[in-house]
């Protein structure tokens, strides 16, 4: 039986009116069930900031600052996107859509923006350069982004929405006619993504195409899902061209060092960081690599592993870069020769501790205690010429190492398992379910902490959360809309589209329980209650609103009285749609009795589904109805059964 079963009535009467979106999202307890200590450590750095670095776009979304220091009052796009893929359950799914939805919202050109400021500021170039040729790719990194809500809630709609500006964008990137990869024209003082700021790798370039290639990858699923198969096509074609074209023969790839070059002209050196990026986007797409350059990537990362970092960050070049237009310039990054492009990053350790993976799975350890026992986890860079400098308050500094750590749980194993010990009608002890209905998950290990949804949990669309602090249910793979966890309860709605026996399974922050079988029926009805001294009282209402109660009991509640009509709330009266708000009350026709002692009402003028697993009953009570506490039950022609649950009604 849930708790506080009318505080929910209450809430949901409040919530299923309108969707709450764009406000920010409070800090959340850590991950998971009893995470490890690696996992609680790097968690402790990003969450705070989480709320530090958080504000409000003129649109009403969530923006987070690209530092808490330093760059403070914008957004930057590939930033939000690795803090939101490190730590995505540090994000609600509308929080995740609605900072993608801001920056299309502001494209230009059939551009997108790298960065947008808390005023609606938009910023299309890298921030060392002056002339502004082309804008970054920085504004792409929304199609991981929107990638991540997909994964999230399987909804479609926000690619939808955006596509033709993700379309105009895509076809805007400079790429190579031979090889299809990016390309940046030499000596064009022009940064290709804002990491590289003012780093001028020209000819060829690694990382462009790299993330490109990610872009296409996505794009062609989204493109396929939605119907339009003629650019996903293209999308797939110009993957498999990038693909192609990094090969062992590519000339990008550097046979000596077993590493990739940066690019082909200017910055012709190695590329630490883009190299190590490459052994990852092998891992989300087997086979995008030769398995011999994983191997020739992770062995150079493992043989200079003293040389190339520092402090758990990493080196993006073993070299300072030859070419870059902001040293000592006089403009906006008139930095020293020797410090930014000789600097020090932790953006990339996700990367980086995979490709050492390949080969060593202990320096990929080591590598991830070195981030730990650094003084500073949460700069932006470390500069070259020694001492602390960059920004502090980075979100996307600590969440590289997470992101890996959190991918990785035979290297750093999580807590036990959930265990479902039952599974049962939220009101009452009824083991059979209905789809649509509120449902109770017993069990162990079900989740780390104890809370309900909030505002914040909600996405800004017609859904219903299926995922809190990172525990979601599924039955038979279907997501459920979750309303509250706990280590040894959960309180979900079952949803659309099951039937007969079902598995339930439980997961908490990747760990997930083994499946729990339950039987599901058309019709079970039970009275949302709740308990007052030793009886269970319908959370039932008078038509004024007010609680029907004994006002002995419950202050504030007055007994019915024989000859109105009073409002029953009813689970699992029949199917109704699973995991989105009811905005439009649904009249139920097919048949329903309600018995007050031995005795039926007079009429009942209105059955209806009125908000997400909710079902009213307006009942006109006998007028001859003597007084006294009568139990009260619901049934239907298709339930074969009354409520099992002995609800007293007090009437006076």
């Amino acid at each position: 039986m849930i708790v506080d079963r009318f505080g929910r009535l209450a809430l949901f009467l409040s919530l299923c009116a309108a969707s709450p979106a764009g406000t920010l999202h409070p800090m959340l307890p850590t991950t998971g069930g009893a995470p490890n200590a690696t996992l609680l450590t790097l968690t402790g750095y990003i969450r705070p900031m989480i709320t530090a670095n958080a504000f409000l776009y003129p649109d009403g979304d969530t923006g987070w600052e690209a530092a808490s220091q330093g760059y403070t009052g914008f957004s930057a796009a590939m930033d939000t996107e690795f803090a939101m893929e490190g730590c995505p359950d540090c994000f609600t799914p509308g929080q995740i859509r609605g900072v993608a939805d801001t920056y299309v919202s502001y494209a230009s050109g059939g551009n997108i923006p790298g960065a947008v400021n808390l005023a609606g500021g938009r910023f299309f170039y890298g921030g060392c350069e002056t002339t502004h040729y082309t804008p970054t790719l920085d504004g792409l990194a929304v199609i991981p982004i929107y990638w991540l809500y997909y994964q999230m809630t399987s909804n479609l709609s926000a690619f939808a929405a955006s596509k033709s500006v993700l379309l105009s964008a895509v076809n805007n990137v400079m790429l190579d006619g031979a090889t299809g990869l990016v390309t940046v024209p030499n000596a064009m003082p022009y940064t290709v993504w804002g990491f590289h700021d003012g780093v001028a790798m020209t000819g060829l370039n690694l990382q462009g195409s790299l993330f490109y290639y990610g872009y296409m990858r996505i794009m062609a699923f989204f493109l396929t899902a939605t119907g339009d198969a003629a650019n996903a096509a293209i999308m797939t074609t110009r993957a498999n061209k990038i693909q192609a074209n990094l090969s062992a023969s590519s000339s990008l790839w550097n046979a000596t060092d077993g590493m990739f070059y940066a690019a082909t002209l200017q910055d012709k050196q190695d590329d630490i960081l883009g190299s190590a990026y490459a052994v990852w986007l092998n891992s989300q797409y087997p086979g995008f690599l030769a398995s011999a350059q994983a191997t020739d990537i992770g062995n150079y990362l493992n043989t200079n592993y003293s040389t190339i970092t520092l402090n758990g960050y990493v080196r993006q070049s073993p070299a300072d870069w030859s070419y870059y237009f902001g040293v000592s310039s006089g403009g906006p990054c008139g930095y020293p020769a020797g410090d930014y492009d000789d600097a020090w990053w932790s953006v990339g350790n996700s990367w980086v501790a995979y490709a050492l993976l390949q080969v060593s799975a202990s320096k990929a350890e080591q590598f991830v205690i070195d981030f730990l026992n650094t003084p500073t986890p949460t700069l932006e860079w470390i500069g070259g010429l020694g001492g602390a400098h960059g920004n502090t308050g980075n979100l996307e500094s600590p969440a590289g190492t997470l992101g890996f750590v959190s991918s990785q749980p035979a290297l750093y194993p999580a807590t036990a398992e959930p265990v479902i010990s039952g599974v049962q009608d939220a009101e009452s002890a009824r083991t059979s379910i209905v789809p649509g209905e509120w449902v109770a998950i017993y069990g162990q290990n079900l989740a780390g902490i104890t809370r309900t949804w909030t505002a914040s949990d909600f996405d800004g669309t017609n859904n219903l959360p299926t995922s809190l602090s990172g525990v979601s249910v599924r039955f038979n793979g279907i997501p459920a809309a979750i309303y509250y966890i706990s280590p040894n309860l959960l309180d979900v709605q079952a949803p659309s589209g099951i039937s007969g026996d079902t598995p339930v399974t439980v997961s908490d922050n990747g760990a997930v329980s083994a499946p729990f079988v339950v039987t599901v029926v058309p019709s079970a009805p039970s009275l949302f209650y709740y308990v007052a001294g030793s009886d269970f009282y319908p959370a039932a209402t008078h038509a004024d609103g007010t609680l029907i109660g004994d006002p002995a009991l419950t202050p504030g509640s007055s007994n019915a009285s024989p000859g109105e009509t009073i409002v029953l709330y009813v689970n699992g009266l029949a199917a109704s749609p699973g995991g989105i708000i009811i905005s439009t009350p649904e009249e139920y026709s097919m048949g329903v009795a309600v018995t007050i002692g031995a005795t039926s009402p007079t009429a009942i003028p209105y059955a209806g589904l009125v908000a997400a697993g909710e079902y009213q009953i307006n009942v006109t009570l006998p007028g001859t109805l003597a007084p006294g506490k009568y139990p009260i039950a619901v049934s239907t022609p298709q339930s074969g059964v009354v409520t099992p649950l002995q609800v007293i009604l007090p009437v006076q």
